[in-house]
Order: C-alpha cells, then sequence, then structure tokens
C-alpha cells in the first residue's frame, strides 16, 4: 500500500467536499422551487378562486341534540335508529344471555393433548398444532 502525499489526500477531501456542496445545493433548489410552489397556490386558489368560496358548511347552524335542525335528526345519522324505542323484556335478555354463556363444545388436540373451546381449537390445533409430527 503505497503513502498518500498530503496534497493529493487534501485534493481527494476538496472534491468531495464539492460534491457535498452540490448535493446540498440541489436539495435547497428543491425546497426553494416548493416554498415557491405553495406560495403561488395559495395565490390561485384562494378567495373567489376558491370552489368553496360562498358556499355553505352542510352542518351550519345544526346543533348536536335539540330540535329539528339537530345532527342527530339530520338525514346523513343514520346510526343507532335500529333500537329505538324497542323494550327489551326478560325473556329476551335471558335468551341472549343463554346464547353468549351458553354451554361450550369442549376439544382435545390429539397431538398436544390440550383442551379448549372448540372454535379456538381449531385454529391453533389438529392440523395446526405445533406437536404434530
Amino acid at each position: 500500500m503505497s503513502k498518500k502525499s498530503i496534497e493529493q489526500i487534501r485534493a481527494e477531501l476538496d472534491s468531495l467536499n464539492e460534491q457535498m456542496r452540490k448535493k446540498q445545493h440541489v436539495s435547497d433548489k428543491i425546497i426553494i422551487a416548493r416554498n415557491m410552489h405553495s406560495d403561488f397556490m395559495k395565490t390561485q386558489v384562494a378567495g373567489a378562486n376558491n370552489p368553496m368560496y360562498g358556499t355553505d358548511p352542510w352542518n351550519k347552524g345544526l346543533t348536536y341534540n335539540t330540535g329539528p335542525n339537530s345532527l342527530k335528526a339530520h338525514p346523513n345519522n343514520k346510526f343507532g335508529k335500529g333500537n329505538i324505542g324497542k323494550v327489551q323484556d326478560e325473556e329476551w335478555k335471558r335468551k341472549r344471555l343463554e346464547k353468549i354463556k351458553g354451554p361450550h363444545m369442549i376439544a382435545t388436540c390429539p397431538h398436544c393433548k390440550k383442551e379448549g373451546g372448540e372454535r379456538i381449537m381449531k385454529r391453533w390445533h389438529f392440523d395446526n398444532c405445533k406437536m404434530k409430527n
């Protein structure tokens, strides 16, 4: 390996610094161009040039919860109307709880002998078990 002279090292460093300056200069130009475009667009779409200029928003004058002008009464609000006014009697509540808490099938994996609910065991055991050979 040959030794480089100080002049050669300085020349290489100068060329690297010049390359870095050029790259920095390009990124500065990009930033300047982006800002110029942003300012240009702000002037082009300001005031009467804006397509939404002079139109009222769809929710202007609506309150959240009161009267015919409420957001809840607005036709866009279609959620939560299915059970309004429905009386939940005791028999209906009992049937719903039986479905949720009712008897579940217990399954045992033949590979690792683990027991659990049938649905989740089908996902992680039987054909998908880690202990399967």
